[in-house]
């Protein structure tokens, strides 16, 4: 592995309320593709334990704490509760009114009343902007259901890489649901043709992941009552980049034509035609670099449990 102290690429996952069983073969895989990365998992708490558990698996990885996040975890258990999930995002938006949506106080406030989903966006920006000068290229990804076959990185170029699934968002009726509850705009329906993009995996050069960062926080915060009773945050993300939202330009990742493979939709006949499961680690490139939602197909689950379970 690289030497750990000069790494200027960094991988953030969410790994809230996960076992180390949850979070093994997403360590493992990125130890043996020899990724030139450094491993962000974000944790509620700093457990030794759990941290000696994530270093035999990957030496590059480590656990960080956001801001207020125990605060948050506060909230979160509240709005689990009925009438709360309306009354505090009432309460949290005057508090913004009045401090002039101060960006502190959003920080401080807003997850609090957020799923991680979209409190990842607040704390993965939290940590690149306090890390700026550190950091070169970045990749934010989900973990339970991500694997890697080699180093991602290789194919960073000026574009938000993002991955995709294999349908329209008119045909995902989950996909369209979210587009349509989570913004106001009227065009969003011109929209309904487009591929549908995958949350669970985008990267780029810093300036780029920044900028898509800053852009979703800013329609979350616009649309914080409306988010609050949406889950998840794949409308959204649909929105913003098929809507011409980010200043960068955009490169969708096809199952079989780029770095990431989002295969939960495919079938045993798509796997197999599509052939994305390397042998061996660093594997061949002409493989997707991450696979994205092995979960969802049991045979094809099994063989990655196999290699690195």
């Amino acid at each position: 592995m690289p030497d750990y102290k000069n790494v200027r690429n960094i991988i953030i996952t969410p790994a809230f309320g996960y076992d180390i069983d949850q979070v093994k073969i997403f360590l493992k895989s990125a130890e043996k593709s020899n990724i030139d990365a450094r491993i962000i998992l974000m944790r509620a708490t700093k457990n030794k334990t759990f941290y000696k558990k994530i270093l035999k698996y990957n030496s590059n990885a480590e656990i960080w704490v956001p801001p207020f996040v125990k605060f948050h975890e506060i909230g979160r258990k509240m709005l689990s509760r009925g009438p709360m999930i309306s009354i505090w995002p009432y309460f949290i938006e005057k508090i913004r009114l009045i401090t002039k949506k101060n960006s502190f106080i959003d920080l401080l406030l807003l997850p609090f009343c957020l799923q991680y989903v979209y409190a990842r966006h607040y704390y993965s920006y939290n940590f690149i902007v306090n890390n700026y000068d550190k950091i070169n290229n970045i990749i934010i990804t989900d973990v339970r259901d991500v694997v890697f076959q080699h180093d991602p990185f290789k194919y960073i170029n000026d574009a938000l890489i993002t991955g995709a699934e294999p349908q329209r968002i008119k045909d995902s009726l989950w996909t369209t649901k979210n587009m349509l509850r989570t913004t106001n705009d009227k065009n969003v329906l011109k929209l309904l043709d487009k591929q549908v993009l995958c949350a669970g995996v985008v990267g780029g050069k810093k300036n780029v992941v920044v900028e898509y960062l800053k852009v979703m926080i800013t329609e979350i915060s616009n649309k914080f009552r409306k988010i609050t009773m949406v889950q998840g945050d794949q409308g959204l993300h649909n929105y913003v980049l098929w809507a011409g939202k980010l200043n960068v330009p955009i490169q969708v990742s096809e199952n079989g034509k780029g770095p990431i493979a989002t295969i939960g939709l495919c079938n045993e006949r798509d796997i197999s035609s599509l052939n994305i499961l390397s042998e061996n680690n660093p594997g061949n490139y002409s493989k997707p670099a991450i696979i994205h939602q092995y979960d969802r197909i049991m045979h094809f689950n099994d063989r990655i449990i196999k290699k690195y379970g």
